[in-house]
């Protein structure tokens, strides 16, 4: 068993050697003999916070300047006042005797654009379709002083006739009307044909 060991018998590290030659250690003691002699003053280095490469530095500039850019709110363009100049929106006039469907199909067209449920159909209903467009719909009764004024004002007809009965006098009478009145674009809408029932 090795005898216990004694604190002379312990090692002991050699110091690291200090400075005392070279830029550092000259600095060390300018500093010191300074802060004895109360002279230290703030240090100013010009160099410190000039621009390492100039550049380099614009670029950056640009840049930052060119996100701030985007980020910045572009105002919409007053949508009111083009459609002021182009006029009224255009009419489309829904024609069809009694229960042919005008109602449900006037629903329909107001439920496709709007995504809003219509429960009367009295009177010019005006949608907007797009940003810039609306459309006008109007329910003609069946009156022939009605048609009659339908077939002045408007521009599109949708003429509804009831597939499982065919056509009725009062879809004629307004054919006829409106060679008289300058005849606007028609366009024929068939409804009830899930009740229409072919011959075998």
């Amino acid at each position: 068993m090795a005898p216990p060991t004694t604190t002379t018998d312990q090692q002991t590290n050699r110091a690291h050697k200090a400075t005392k030659s070279g830029r550092g250690s000259r600095e060390k003691k300018k500093l010191l003999q300074s802060k004895k002699s109360n002279t230290l003053t703030a240090r100013h280095n010009p160099r410190a916070f000039s621009v390492a490469n100039i550049v380099r530095t614009q670029r950056t500039i640009q840049r930052n300047l060119d996100r701030a850019q985007k980020k910045e709110y572009a105002p919409l363009s007053d949508r009111r006042a083009s459609r002021a100049e182009e006029g009224p929106p255009p009419l489309v006039a829904v024609v069809g005797p009694p229960g042919v469907g005008k109602s449900t199909l006037i629903r329909s067209l107001v439920k496709f654009y709007t995504n809003c449920n219509l429960s009367e159909t009295t009177g010019p209903i005006t949608v907007c379709t797009s940003k810039t467009r609306r459309v006008t719909f109007l329910e003609c009764p069946n009156d022939t002083a009605a048609m009659l004024d339908v077939a002045k004002i408007a521009d599109l007809v949708l003429l509804c006739v009831d597939a499982k009965f065919g056509f009725e006098m009062e879809t004629f009478e307004f054919l006829n009307m409106m060679q008289t009145h300058g005849f606007p674009k028609v366009m024929g809408v068939f409804t009830h044909l899930d009740q229409f029932q072919t011959a075998k």
